[in-house]
């Protein structure tokens, strides 16, 4: 399901929280959970990931996955999807689009946080670059089942 086909409250509560923990199963079966900025980008719920991260080789292995958005107060929104792992070449293309939307920057550099933890401004150019040199993809979730507790 995509993001537009929700109830109204329930999207418009996706597009304002852009953090949420990710949920995948752990070959014990056990869940594992990591933090993620999703955001909706062209009717579809995306997240950066990268392809030596473990939550990306569960994804790969069993790809259903929960997202836990939490709310103001006693706000809260669960959504279960099935993750697909999109690393194609044009994935540098769609990650500067969605930081773009995530950053609120529609111009200009973007700034990128890498696994060792600086941050720096880059172009379109050196962010494509960056994004493809530490192996950056895309989560898209396919929404199966939401729920939790939000003002209709």
């Amino acid at each position: 399901m995509r993001p537009s086909q929700l109830p109204a409250h329930e999207y418009e509560f996706l597009l304002r929280h852009q953090v949420a923990a990710m949920l995948t199963v752990g070959a014990d079966g056990r869940p594992k959970a990591a933090k993620m900025e999703p955001t909706v980008l062209d009717d579809r719920l995306l997240s950066v990931g990268h392809r030596h991260k473990v939550r990306t080789r569960r994804l790969l292995r069993d790809p259903r996955t929960t997202l836990f958005y939490d709310g103001p107060g006693p706000t809260w929104l669960a959504v279960e999807a099935t993750a697909d792992v999109v690393d194609t070449p044009d994935t540098p293309r769609l990650i500067l689009e969605f930081m773009r939307l995530l950053q609120q920057r529609p111009t200009g550099p973007l700034a990128w946080h890498s696994d060792n933890h600086t941050e720096v401004e880059l172009d379109d150019h050196d962010f494509m670059a960056t994004m493809a040199a530490e192996g950056c993809l895309i989560y898209h979730f396919d929404i199966d089942k939401t729920y939790g507790n939000l003002p209709s």
